[in-house]
């Protein structure tokens, strides 16, 4: 049964689908005869009560034992369901867009110092309004950073000055003179009777952490100072410093809000894994040691068990006493997974699987290595690279592994040796050019490093 058949009224219509009997929702009657005022046809419509398609017929009223159909049916069933799965993905949709707006509001922070207020979100936190002019100026101060970094807002030259004193020696990059300079010279007395200063500061330690003014607004006489700060997940350490972006700001200015947007980056994906890095501590006296490494996160496997640190009792010998669990060790041993990718260079080492002996009591003793540290090594790496027909190898530059996996230990070591060999099997035999090895200098209290990672 479709449309344009012509079928008996007194007969029960069947769903042409599944030839189950139809009802009738519906009855009317439409078309005026202009002749006799009445109505020319009769309009009904059917339910299939098994499968929902529905059905339009016209009854003739010159003959209303027959019905006409006037469309094919349509499945009410079908119209439905497309309805709730809109509204399903509606209501998700509105679901997840406010999860992560509560989300975003949890993980807001903010703090008030003086008559500035510091908001630090991962939503958009920036505020719109009137855009006005600044002035901005980077700052440097190599110093141990101070336990509590707050940004600031400064209206007098003697407030300003008490600000500096904390730090000691603050620059200012000057462009003309492609040169830092003294932060005075720039926010003098004359500067501060017809402007005032914003101050955002935080720690420069982190190599990744990069702070950006994106805009300057008002609203009446409170500035907004909107901040991008994108860190990415992987990065190097330099010596303890503090970094300014100094904002030069009209005089009628009284309030100043700092809305700082973080977005972190994964900046390295697929790196390989370091190997088998052991630390071994050799203090001049028997002493209370925490050993630290800087990304947490990266650890795969660990004994003993990392947790915030390593606390150890640590003997002139070499001997450990982990402090959590009293047992004895000698050393520390953890495995992690590679925060920058290492690749081959022209330079390093080719060396058959067959010498490969001779070459790492060699090399090993070159960079620093204990003929007891270097025999572990050997033991545990001689299996895996005297199987390859040619090893292509190359040590870590003191800043790749700095960068790879950052250490700390609280007693300042007087020497630190970290070595960390990247090698790759190969069939056939490069030309690289050799690597120039340095030698450290090996005295006083002494931390020492090896590990080993793969080129994939």
């Amino acid at each position: 049964m479709k449309k344009g058949d012509i079928v008996s009224r007194e007969n029960n219509l069947k769903c042409p689908n599944c030839s189950s009997d139809l009802k009738e929702i519906y009855q009317g009657n439409i078309y005026v005869n202009s002749a006799t005022g009445g109505y020319d046809e009769e309009i009904s419509k059917y339910v299939c009560k098994k499968c929902g398609n529905i059905y339009q017929g016209r009854f003739l009223l010159e003959d209303e034992s027959s019905l006409e159909l006037l469309c094919d049916g349509k499945s009410v069933k079908k119209k439905k369901v497309r309805k709730v799965i809109i509204a399903a993905l509606l209501i998700l949709i509105f679901f997840i867009a406010g999860f992560n707006y509560i989300i975003g509001l949890i993980n807001t922070t903010s703090y008030k110092n003086m008559n500035c207020t510091t908001y630090i979100s991962p939503l958009n936190n920036f505020i719109d309004g009137v855009s006005i002019k600044y002035e901005e100026y980077e700052g440097y101060c190599q110093c141990e950073v101070p336990n509590c970094l707050e940004n600031t807002f400064i209206k007098t030259y003697d407030e300003f000055n008490s600000f500096v004193k904390q730090f000691g020696e603050v620059t200012v990059w000057n462009e003309s003179k492609n040169d830092w300079i003294d932060v005075f010279e720039y926010f003098d007395k004359d500067f501060f009777s017809s402007q005032s200063l914003a101050i955002e500061v935080h720690d420069g330690t982190l190599s990744h952490d990069t702070y950006t003014v994106d805009s300057v607004t008002r609203k009446g006489n409170q500035a907004n100072i909107n901040i991008d700060l994108e860190s990415l997940k992987y990065g190097g350490i330099f010596a303890p410093n503090v970094k300014f972006n100094f904002i030069s700001l009209g005089k009628d200015i009284e309030y100043v809000n700092f809305n700082i947007t973080t977005t972190e980056i994964n900046n390295i994906q697929d790196a390989g894994t370091c190997y088998k890095p052991v630390i071994y501590l050799y203090p001049t006296e028997e002493m209370n040691v925490n050993v630290k490494l800087g990304y947490k996160e990266n650890i795969t496997v660990s004994y003993p068990e990392y947790k915030n640190g390593w606390h150890v009792l640590a003997k002139p010998n070499g001997r450990l006493v982990d402090l959590d669990t009293n047992r004895e060790l000698y050393s520390l041993y953890y495995e992690c997974e590679n925060a920058i990718k290492f690749d081959m260079t022209d330079e390093g080492f080719i060396v058959k699987g067959e010498e490969i002996v001779p070459f790492l009591e060699e090399k090993l003793k070159v960079l620093g290595l204990s003929d007891v540290e270097a025999e572990e090594f050997i033991i545990y790496w001689l299996p895996i690279l005297k199987e390859n027909k040619y090893n292509y190898i190359r040590f870590a530059t003191e800043e790749e592994i700095n960068q790879n996996m950052p250490l700390s230990i609280d007693k300042s070591p007087d020497s630190i040796i970290r070595v960390l060999m990247i090698y790759k099997g190969l069939e056939e035999e490069i030309e690289v050019s050799e690597q120039i090895l340095e030698s450290p200098v090996r005295e006083g209290f002494t931390v020492v490093e090896w590990g080993v990672t793969d080129i994939k």
